[in-house]
């Protein structure tokens, strides 16, 4: 609304000739004196017309839907739906494969999938993998699962007798190493083969490299050598490799016995399961990514009765389960080998995943097979989850987190 003020209204005095008067002679000498005076009258009155006093309680609900663009895909790890996946004898002298997501507490069969009993799970894009090896001329592949629904969404068609055992996915492709084969084979994200990267230089006297897992450190990548001719063992080797340049940074050995299932990245290196031959209990050893050369023994569990089995979690630390006396112990181990604790399982544990804030442990054999949850910190125990199968393998798939947290305030202001 325009408002205007009005002040005082402006009077216009006019000067007239007289008509009634007959005085010729007179002189007017009453001169008008100028007006001087100040006008110092305030305006006081208020404007009240304007009686609007709504006030506007509308919300803006509506959702700016423009932005359809999707984030950048990760081109390197782990980027998937946190899975436990596990292989099960099918009763038949093969395996199934399960999956259960961390919302889930059942287990999900997957359909239309057997593969042998040494079947291995692996993490690698948005993906649960699970790795058939085969030797000699039996076709392989590897199967890429949902981790969420447990659909069979690709599948990779690999060399005969590769002996996949190993698959990491680096700078957008996937990249399988074996017990089979002197090369690393990779494909693209749309299944197209791509390069080949050649390690025959890091094989042993049967000339094969024996490829027994990848593990990333840092900007690197960590790849474990097995060496095996025969029926007789070597020692170990690490190697890094720059796999977009496709080359090998350097190599060095382990001092310990044979490389087993299961290493873990660490602060500059590895951490790597180590099997002194012939025995069934051993240690975890550390190898610097930058010099190439062992860090020596981390975790020593070389007086146990037996190792169930060892598990990296994800974030640098370790689980160790280990059986004395018909009972199974959990540890909890930092990568320096300090241990964060331990706690005891309701029956002997056959197998063994950290899928934060828990650790599975399956226990039992045959249809008495459950998996059990634990609380890691408390130890507690949650409702079992019936397979009813015995587990071949077991393995969780997680984005990496942060370090662990050791209790120091690092935080800067």
């Amino acid at each position: 609304m325009n408002r205007f003020a009005f002040g005082a209204p402006l009077l216009l005095l006019a000067a007239c000739a007289s008509t009634g008067s007959t005085d010729t002679t007179g002189t007017d000498t009453a001169g008008d004196t100028a007006d001087t005076s100040t006008d110092t009258a305030k305006d006081t009155g208020k404007d009240t017309g304007d009686t609007d006093t709504g006030k506007d309680t509308g919300k803006d609900t509506g959702v700016d839907t423009s932005d359809t663009g999707n984030p950048d895909t990760p081109k390197n790890g782990y980027y998937g739906q946190p899975t436990l996946g596990i292989v099960a004898d099918d009763g038949a002298g093969g395996a199934n494969v399960y999956v259960m997501d961390s919302g889930a507490t059942t287990l999900t069969k997957v359909p239309d999938l057997t593969v042998g009993v040494k079947a291995t799970i692996a993490c690698a894009g948005s993906f649960l993998w699970v790795l058939d090896p085969q030797t000699g001329s039996t076709a392989e592949s590897a199967y890429g699962i949902d981790g969420h629904t447990g659909a069979l969404v690709r599948t990779l068609a690999l060399p005969a007798g590769f002996g996949a055992r190993a698959l990491a996915f680096s700078n957008g492709s996937f990249w399988f190493g074996g017990d089979g084969s002197a090369n690393l084979v990779s494909f693209e994200e749309a299944g197209t083969e791509g390069p080949t990267v050649d390690l025959s230089s890091l094989a042993d006297s049967d000339g094969l490299p024996e490829v027994r897992g990848f593990v990333p450190a840092g900007a690197g990548l960590g790849v474990i050598l097995a060496r095996t001719t025969g029926s007789s063992y070597g020692t170990s080797k690490i190697a890094a490799m720059d796999l977009a340049a496709g080359t090998i940074l350097g190599s060095g050995d382990l001092t310990g016995g044979n490389a087993g299932s299961t290493a873990t990245g660490i602060p500059g290196g590895v951490m790597v399961e180590t099997l002194p031959h012939g025995a069934v209990a051993g240690t975890l050893e550390g190898f610097d990514l930058t010099s190439y050369t062992s860090s020596g023994t981390i975790i020593d569990y070389t007086g146990s009765t037996r190792v169930a089995s060892v598990a990296g979690g994800n974030d640098g630390t370790v689980w160790v389960a280990l059986k004395s006396g018909g009972t199974t112990t959990l540890h909890h181990y930092f990568a320096d080998g300090t241990e964060l604790g331990s706690f005891t399982t309701h029956t002997e544990a056959e197998a063994l995943a950290p899928f934060t804030p828990k650790i599975y442990s399956g226990e039992g054999t045959g249809t008495a097979t459950t998996v059990v949850p634990y609380d890691m910190g408390a130890g507690t125990a949650g409702t079992p989850v019936v397979l009813g199968a015995t587990i071949k393998n077991m393995f969780t798939c997680q984005p990496p987190p942060g370090p662990p947290d050791t209790g120091a305030d690092t935080a800067k202001p």
